[in-house]
């Protein structure tokens, strides 16, 4: 049985609300949007308490990279930097940034930028920060790029996310 305390709890019931607007709008790709969310609470409770899980066994390189995602997901305003993650965790930069990909299927770079937009989407929905502290919050130093990458990754600004999510 899952267990977890009511900070998680609230996590769980917000994705769970996120996943119900996203079924009952059914905009385009909202069954791959769906998914992604689902997967991403399945994983969150895997990563809190992996015993619950059947087959946790896995290599010394992937308890690695699962470390490495926990720590890039609980740090996003740090430098998330590959030279200064691959010197946190004793490993060597080109070594890190191969094995990060052939386990995520993801670029180090790539799952950064991914980690830092969703926590801003969560951010944008739960709260009413203003966007440039968002910005900050997850790691991106001026506000006008993180806009730019936002709206290439969203199709929209994060205040025009933030708008069309609330209605």
């Amino acid at each position: 049985l899952y267990q977890c305390g009511e900070r998680e709890l609230q996590g769980f019931v917000r994705s769970f609300r996120a996943m119900e607007k996203e079924y009952v709008r059914r905009k385009p790709c909202w069954s791959q949007a769906l998914l992604s969310a689902f997967l991403i609470v399945l994983v969150s409770m895997y990563r809190r308490n992996p015993d619950v899980f059947p087959a946790n066994r896995h290599s010394e390189g992937q308890m690695l990279i699962f470390r490495i995602q926990s720590y890039i997901e609980n740090h996003l305003s740090s430098d998330l930097s590959l030279s200064a993650v691959s010197t946190r965790f004793y490993v060597d930069k080109f070594h890190l940034s191969h094995q990060f990909t052939r386990y995520t299927g993801y670029s180090f770079k790539q799952f950064i930028t991914s980690a830092r937009l969703s926590k801003a989407k969560d951010m944008l929905l739960h709260t009413d920060e203003e966007v440039r502290v968002i910005a900050q919050q997850v790691g991106y130093h001026s506000a006008a790029h993180f806009i730019r990458v936002f709206k290439g990754s969203e199709g929209i600004s994060p205040l025009q996310y933030r708008l069309k999510q609330r209605r």
